[in-house]
């Protein structure tokens, strides 16, 4: 126990770089807070802020007019006011402008219609946005609403002759509002503090205490070569584990038991009940924690190797104190009663006198919570205690250093085989690099993975921004918030995304930022296969005879499948040709739409086939990298809305075609221009579904036919997620396994042909 207490953290061995770089997030995490105390601490103690004092109504009501111009009311409320008109209701850039503008630190925004809803009884929503200079602005807020807002209310009343209850009609709130009962801006930081920033604090605390104690306490003693000859004595296997267990406790829980102690000198925290519940939390999860420590200690015979199996442990407890974090004041009672978030939930409580499920925390929440976490300890105990009588464990015919050194050989000769092996296909010529070689299956996997993800988002990311900033100044955008009360259900809000996103893709802003955001994309990838894999661009697939022929060929492969499949739906009668679109609006909607098409079938064929599928080849062979680069294709839209289980196996089959194209004709051309043809024709020529994304002003009108059924349209998904798009996509991949059978054929013939030409030529 004495060594597990004094020794933990010193077995002198090397930390490993992912418990390094924990270690360093979580000295980032305590500085970023201290940080944010300190400023707001300066933010309160400056010179009083001089100037922003007035008050912009927008979209101000004849009644609100009526009233500020009368006699009786107070003559300050016509003094601040500076009236505007808006459709945006929710366009906080311009509100933001308006008040720099007008010096005000407030904008009341009234709906156009707000008169006459109040008359018919309905309820209006009335906004009011702050600057976010000083925390006064939101006292002053309430001012705003108990002072002019208030006898506004009563003015309605008696002029339209209408009697409100409660929750009906306008609600007006009688008694002055104050924050959090009257406190200063600190004690409501504190408070807030309490019941978020200060428990979340404590447990990456413990995790972290636990994590380089407890990781050292058996494997370290293991990598010593020392425990082995612990185990050969009569001590108890249990002995040895509670011995253990308590110095690792004793070293971990000092540091959040003295802050706990710290945190008592604050008058807001200073109570029995603020010192005593905290700290059987903290001593009931510390042990928790430094049971799981021990118990991976015992797992692992190196330091580095119990830290590294500890780190997914010590990221899941965190996120799961991320989510209390953001839903503190929302928690069921019963969570309480559990390990993490009956901590979280009660440091936060007993610190802040935080009411649970409206009644204050109570001792046997904390009994209960702390009985439940002995308990799970208990169990971790035992189960530590019965590894330790597993040989496989705890004794070994080789030192540690044996071992490693055996180990780091076998790592080297695979790396050499790997590194000397030739590439097991070779698809557009690439050849990898040996670095590229000497990586791990798994590491090369997940860089395949998530390389597209990064791209994506480091150039996509950016055009949905500016777009939203252009949206949110028009009309739709503030509807669109106000229907999103009606959101209830995840389904709810995975479909309005998808709404939000429709709405997009009418803007030509955006499509024109989205088209400029796939070459961006084509451009990174190019960068890394020549800078970085110094490969020849042909190695994306950009080779071939005749670039221009096969970009045509793909353009009329595209253009004749999406026709199939369009002429399937419509003597199905699942969709009704309604006719053509206005040629002035069609014409220049299908140009712009087509701006973004061709960089997106270009981008994605280059993404998944040019570079993965090429990568993938030279590793594993052909048929797993068509295999796994179609699966990531189906995968990258699997989030689309509508998706089915025939959408993903019809996207793996168009990945499929598409990847056999590319190897058919030894290029990316055929398939780019398909790729966009395809897209293009399905929603900008006969007005379909793109992937769940619907485009509007397509050249051609269709509505659902009166045999329409999910099964052929797809959907939601669109024709991708039907049998329509099966049965075409079928056939076309029938088509294109002979036309290479053919060119095999034609090879093997002329190969044969020139081996009885050799003979005769000598």
């Amino acid at each position: 126990m004495r060594k597990a207490f004094r020794g933990s953290g010193k077995a002198g061995t090397q930390m490993s770089k992912s418990a390094f770089v924990t270690s360093l997030v979580f000295v980032l995490a305590l500085m970023c807070t201290f940080i944010c105390i300190m400023s707001t601490r300066y933010i309160e103690n400056r010179t009083r802020y001089e100037g922003y004092h007035n008050v912009i109504i927008v979209n101000a009501p004849r009644s609100l007019k009526n009233f500020i111009n009368h006699p009786e009311v107070n003559v300050s409320y016509r003094l601040f006011t500076e009236h505007k008109k808006t459709d945006a209701l929710y366009d906080v850039m311009t509100f933001s402008k308006w008040m720099k503008e007008e010096k005000a630190f407030i904008t009341v925004v009234f709906p156009k219609d707000f008169d006459d809803e109040i008359i018919s009884g309905k309820t209006p929503e009335v906004l009011t946005y702050i600057l976010g200079d000083r925390l006064k602005y939101a006292e002053w807020r309430n001012i705003v609403v108990d002072e002019p807002l208030y006898e506004y209310g009563e003015y309605l009343k008696d002029r339209f002759g209408l009697s409100f209850k409660s929750g009906e009609g306008i609600e007006i709130i009688e008694q002055p509002a104050t924050l959090n009962g009257g406190l200063s801006p600190t004690g409501m930081f504190l408070l807030t503090a309490a019941n978020s920033v200060i428990p979340i604090i404590m447990i990456m605390l413990i995790l972290y205490m636990g994590m380089s104690s407890g990781t050292n306490a058996v494997s370290g003693e293991k990598e010593k070569g020392t425990f082995a000859g612990l185990i050969m004595t009569p001590v108890p296997r249990l002995t040895i584990v509670t011995a253990t267990l308590t110095g690792v406790f004793l070293s971990t829980v000092i540091a959040p038991v003295v802050i706990l102690i710290l945190l008592m000198f604050v008058p807001l925290f200073a109570s029995i009940t603020g010192f005593i519940y905290p700290l059987l939390l903290i001593m009931s999860l510390s042990l928790f924690i430094c049971s799981l420590t021990v118990l991976i200690s015992i797992m692992n015979d190196t330091t580095v190797a119990a830290q590294t199996a500890f780190l997914p442990v010590f990221f899941i407890l965190i996120s799961i104190s991320v989510t209390c974090m953001q839903n503190a004041d929302e928690a069921r009672r019963f969570l309480y009663w559990f390990p993490v978030y009956g901590h979280f939930y009660g440091i936060g409580a007993a610190l802040s006198g935080r009411s649970i499920g409206g009644s204050p925390l109570s001792v046997i929440d904390v009994l209960l919570c702390v009985a439940t976490t002995l308990i799970v300890t208990f169990i971790i105990v035992l189960i530590s205690e019965r590894l330790l009588h597993s040989e496989r464990f705890t004794v070994t015919t080789e030192s540690v250093s044996d071992k490693k050194a055996l180990r780091d050989a076998k790592a080297m000769k695979k790396r050499a085989m790997r590194a000397s092996a030739p590439a097991v296909a070779k698809l557009f010529g690439y050849e990898p690099r040996l670095k590229e070689k000497k990586k791990t299956n798994s590491r090369f996997i997940s860089g395949q993975f998530f390389f597209p993800l990064w791209t994506l988002g480091l150039c996509q990311l950016p055009a949905m921004a500016v777009t939203l900033l252009n949206f949110s100044t028009g009309k739709k955008f503030s509807d669109l918030i106000i229907s999103l009360k009606s959101v209830e259900t995840f389904s709810d809000v995975f479909k309005v995304t998808f709404d939000i996103l429709a709405m997009f893709l009418k803007d030509p802003l955006f499509l024109g930022l989205m088209g400029v955001s796939y070459v961006l994309v084509i451009l990174i990838y190019i960068l890394r296969n020549n800078r970085f894999d110094r490969q020849p661009v042909s190695s994306l697939g950009f080779g071939g005879d005749s670039p221009v022929r096969d970009y045509g060929a793909g353009l009329l492969l595209g253009l004749s499948m999406m026709t199939s499949v369009f002429l399937i739906l419509i003597f199905t009668g699942n969709v009704s040709f309604d006719g053509f679109s206005d040629p002035s609006v069609s014409i220049p909607a299908a140009l712009i739409s087509l701006f973004m098409w061709i960089p997106q079938g270009a981008c994605e064929e280059v993404m998944f086939r040019g570079f993965m599928m090429s990568r993938t080849a030279a590793r594993f062979g052909t048929v797993f990298a068509v295999c796994f680069s179609s699966g990531m294709f189906s995968l990258f839209h699997g989030l689309n809305l509508g998706i089915s289980v025939l959408a993903v196996i019809n996207l793996i089959l168009i990945a499929v075609l598409f990847a056999l194209i590319s190897i058919w004709r030894d290029s990316i051309w055929v398939t780019c221009a398909a790729h966009t043809i395809w897209n293009f024709a399905q929603g900008g020529l006969f007005g379909l579904s793109v992937s769940g994304n619907v485009i509007e002003g397509s050249v051609i009108t269709t509505s659902a036919g009166p045999n329409a059924s999910d099964i052929w349209t797809g959907g939601d998904f669109g024709p991708e997620g039907g049998l329509a798009v099966t049965l075409v996509t079928l056939f076309a991949m029938g088509l294109v396994i002979l036309l290479m059978r053919r060119k095999k054929k034609d090879a093997v013939d002329a190969s044969n042909g020139i081996e009885e030409a050799v003979p005769l030529a000598r």
